[in-house]
């Protein structure tokens, strides 16, 4: 946490604890761990002072008239909303202070939705905590981020992708759902759930590290099912599946 304190004064400002603004960032955050949140610990948060330096006052201005524009755009509603990213510390200080500044790679066999910043639903904080990296003391970063998003553009797996088709859209989302899959399925913090009580602690370890890994791109989707079923066993996986069929959708 030191590093993250010595920039209290350089940018960053303690969220207090007991204030509404902390208590509705921390149950947030929980709720969107889903069945982690029990496990979770939230050692301080931080946020951005847009006063402390003429460019962030000046990226804020822009952001506000960039809201008002598509606001005007859209009939009316800029469709504003949370998003979370996870990282490393060293990439979430480096945004707080200039911006994100480049897209996520993308590779033949990355089965990813277009080339650019992974941002995650502020439903599903938890898909953001798989994307980080712990520091030096073993604590792990996010970051909440305001999004414009405008009206959005439905991304295929698999798309290479890196900004909207055309002028109609203002930025590009994945749609859940758009489509039944074809064959059964489970969401991973619902396979977590199911499968917590019959794998050994260091199986459950393994298993989270092998899906942050995936999400940070370093394997393939196929590469990363084959681990997963190799940890939880085919005989267990199929029966989690099989039951998840109706409500796939718990967490």
């Amino acid at each position: 946490m030191q590093r993250i304190e010595n920039c209290v004064g350089k940018g960053l400002t303690k969220v207090e604890k007991e204030s509404e603004e902390y208590e509705s960032i921390k149950n947030g955050f929980l709720k969107g761990m889903g069945f982690m949140g029990n496990a979770t610990t939230i050692i301080a948060i931080h946020k951005n002072d847009v006063s402390f330096s003429l460019a962030r006052q000046a990226r804020w201005d822009s952001f506000n008239i960039f809201s008002k524009a598509v606001a005007i755009k859209s009939g009316g509603d800029a469709n504003v909303r949370n998003a979370w990213y996870g990282g490393s510390l060293d990439d979430l200080l480096e945004i707080v202070s200039v911006g994100f500044s480049g897209c996520k790679s993308h590779d033949d066999h990355d089965e990813s939705h277009g080339v650019g910043i992974p941002l995650f639903s502020v439903h599903s904080s938890i898909d953001s905590a798989m994307c980080t990296v712990a520091d030096e003391h073993g604590v792990r970063h996010v970051l909440l981020c305001r999004v414009i998003l405008g009206k959005m553009e439905a991304v295929g797996c698999g798309s290479k992708q890196s900004q909207p088709s055309s002028k109609q859209y203002d930025s590009d989302s994945v749609v859940h759902g758009a489509l039944k899959p074809q064959s059964p399925y489970v969401l991973f913090p619902n396979l977590l759930a199911r499968v917590s009580n019959d794998l050994k602690p260091a199986e459950m370890t393994m298993l989270l590290r092998s899906y942050r890994i995936y999400r940070q791109r370093k394997i393939s989707r196929q590469v990363w099912i084959n681990r997963v079923r190799l940890i939880v066993g085919d005989t267990l996986l199929h029966s989690v599946i099989t039951k998840s069929n109706y409500d796939v959708h718990i967490l």
